[in-house]
């Protein structure tokens, strides 16, 4: 069910008990000799900040006539930092290395890559049990447009979730692999309304006149309608 495993060491983390001694996360990267520190000061200050506010939020509970609107106003305001600091994944550059950062962290990719065609959800109980024995951290899933859009702008993500879902339940991250317009060149996983509307959505002609089982690189109608799915994505 997997193809490959991607490995390399470990990375190791470190702490600071001074905030004020806290650095910028992006700046510790260290790859020389293969370690990594990091720390995050953004989660590290909406958590003071938290702290700080629910123990003036006590104080202002305490204080008659206060309307119960704007103390509970209060209580949802006291989630809000923690929320704000969580990072989307990014790449980031330090003395000419590359690192990718998760949840300001950075992350090594320990992926297991599903067979082009068993991202499939009878396919899965038997790709989380290979993926726990590889002791993997991250699985890389392919996602088909022909699955989730049978029918045009119609969009059904039942698939995709399920793989969130059990990414979640192993307590993994999950890498998806588009698979629209081509995959090795070919267009085995568009929808079947595209492989049969040849005049809207047009193919490569061989020389002798024949279409090949490629979509034209030049048709703006493929293009669009390969990025539409893909940003619903």
């Amino acid at each position: 069910m997997l193809r490959n495993m991607h490995c390399s060491r470990s990375l190791s983390r470190s702490t600071s008990g001074s905030r004020s001694n806290i650095p910028d996360p992006e700046a510790q990267i260290k790859t020389s000799c293969g370690r990594c520190r990091n720390i995050c000061p953004a989660l590290h200050y909406a958590t003071i900040v938290c702290l700080r506010f629910t123990t003036s939020l006590r104080e202002v509970i305490r204080v008659p006539g206060l309307r119960r609107p704007l103390v509970l106003f209060l209580l949802v305001l006291v989630g809000l930092p923690i929320t704000f600091a969580v990072e989307a994944p990014k790449l980031v550059q330090q003395d000419g290395r590359w690192a990718l950062l998760v949840e300001g962290h950075p992350y090594l990719i320990l992926g297991g890559q599903v067979h082009n065609s068993s991202a499939w959800p009878s396919e899965l109980p038997q790709v989380w049990k290979s993926l726990e024995a590889l002791h993997a951290n991250t699985i890389e899933a392919p996602v088909y447009w022909e699955q989730i859009e049978s029918r045009p702008s119609q969009f059904d993500w039942t698939n995709v979730d399920q793989l969130v879902r059990g990414a979640r339940e192993h307590n993994l991250h999950v890498v998806l692999l588009w698979f629209g317009t081509w995959k090795n060149g070919n267009m085995h996983y568009v929808p079947e309304w595209v492989k049969t509307d040849t005049k809207r959505f047009p193919r490569v002609i061989r020389a002798d006149g024949e279409p090949t089982d490629v979509l034209s690189a030049n048709s703006r109608a493929n293009l669009e309608a390969d990025k539409a799915a893909f940003v619903a994505l």
